[in-house]
């Protein structure tokens, strides 16, 4: 059975880039790799560091390795960071390295198992760890897996590609995952519409134990953590895993490689390109999208996919373990906002059946009392309210502001 949402939309193939091999770029000049708040470098300025080299750690306390091999020109805060709430600031701790014009194959870090189902949970959770990729060192981890192997956001298109790519590579990667999690049962969540990779990957999973397909309607934002849940194993609590996230576990334990790449879905609209790659953490917009400065009214850079990413103002934002896709735009000319005329179609398409018209005027007006009501903190930002909107009001963005108000945060 095809399972499915309530609301939500199902873009065409097109808006993708499925049927493009992921590209592996060339070694950057520099990287900017980022701690953030609560993160801590364990190198210093002058510092000379070969490829995957521990660097610091993160704000969670995972390892942060360096993919290339370097020089340390600085330990300090990110300068370009630029949204953030007024009179409220934090440290922005970023390890800034020059690195080599040469660069050396990376050496495993830790000794590859290949043979990983001869460790212990224990021992895979630890070495998971530390190769920076998860903490799962944890008694209670969930005993039901989603394996996440859908693509709903344009142009976003890794998690698919990465199956038609590497599948059997993935398959060891749900296999280490569900013997950590000493997991009786996993789903692989795959679009209906891929027919042949359903095809394909029904065939490989013969053999694994536990495993089984679940087929849904491909439409947005059904990856959306609450969704996909309630879809798969509807009230049962269940852990999630992406694509990448598994090919991380399985390089981390049979490779001994620690996370220091990304994928990514990589859009330039001035030059017409779309193109899917493996981009190293610290990387700069800049250098992965071969960017020069522009005149930044009428350009954008977005982080993410179109309807959930965050706009940057600054080309030297580095790609970090979360940045699925990086999309420099034209800015089209402003939308101009109507009035509401009640048409109902963003009631229509809410997943989480919200009146994102009811309560853009609550939000505007102050009246927090019967905005409270409305219940905005169920909102997934999903973004699609604002889409759809005839009038050209922001509603998703006007919800998100309504839910930090009750938070007390505005």
């Amino acid at each position: 059975m095809i399972k499915s949402i309530k609301g939500g939309k199902a873009w065409p193939h097109q808006n993708f880039i499925f049927d493009q091999p992921i590209e592996a770029l060339t070694a950057p000049k520099s990287l900017a790799i980022t701690l953030w708040h609560g993160g801590r470098a364990i190198v210093a300025k002058g510092d000379q560091l070969k490829a995957n080299a521990q660097v610091g750690f993160d704000n969670t306390g995972l390892p942060v390795f360096t993919g290339l091999a370097g020089r340390v020109t600085g330990v300090a805060d990110f300068p370009d960071l630029v949204a953030r709430p007024r009179n409220f600031d934090f440290p922005r701790t970023t390890v800034f390295i020059e690195t080599e014009p040469e660069q050396p194959a990376r050496e495993p870090v830790f000794e590859p198992c290949p043979r990983f189902w001869k460790l212990s949970k224990t021992e895979l959770a630890d070495r998971v760890f530390k190769a920076g990729v998860a903490d799962l060192r944890n008694d209670e981890l969930e005993k039901l897996l989603i394996f996440d192997g859908l693509d709903l956001e344009p142009p976003l298109s890794t998690n698919v590609r990465l199956l038609k790519e590497r599948p059997e590579q993935l398959i060891e990667g749900m296999r280490i995952v569900m013997q950590i999690h000493g997991s009786t049962r996993a789903r692989l969540v795959l679009s209906s519409r891929m027919k042949a990779l359903n095809a394909d990957l029904k065939s490989l999973l013969a053999s694994a134990v536990n495993i089984s397909i679940e087929k849904v309607e491909p439409k947005y934002p059904q990856q959306n953590g609450k969704l996909i849940r309630q879809t798969v194993y509807g009230s049962q609590s269940a852990a999630i895993y992406g694509m990448e996230a598994l090919l991380n576990v399985r390089q981390a334990v049979v490779l001994g490689q620690p996370l220091a790449t990304k994928f990514c879905t990589l859009c330039d609209d001035t030059k017409g390109q779309k193109r899917l790659a493996e981009v190293y953490i610290g990387a700069s917009a800049a250098e992965t999208l071969n960017l020069r400065p522009q005149d930044y009214s009428s350009l954008k850079l977005i982080s993410g996919g179109l309807l959930s990413g965050t706009c940057h103002y600054s080309i030297q934002l580095p790609v970090d373990r979360k940045t699925a896709g990086l999309m420099f735009y034209r800015n089209q000319a402003p939308r101009e906002n109507h009035p509401c005329i009640n048409c109902g179609q963003c009631l229509s398409i809410c997943p989480a059946g919200l009146a994102p018209a009811r309560i853009f005027p609550l939000v505007r007006d102050g009246q927090n009392q019967e905005l409270a009501r409305q219940k905005p903190e169920n909102c997934l930002e999903c973004g699609l309210c604002t889409f759809i909107c005839p009038s050209g009001l922001l509603l998703s963005h006007q919800i998100k502001v309504g839910k930090m108000i009750l938070e007390g945060k505005l």
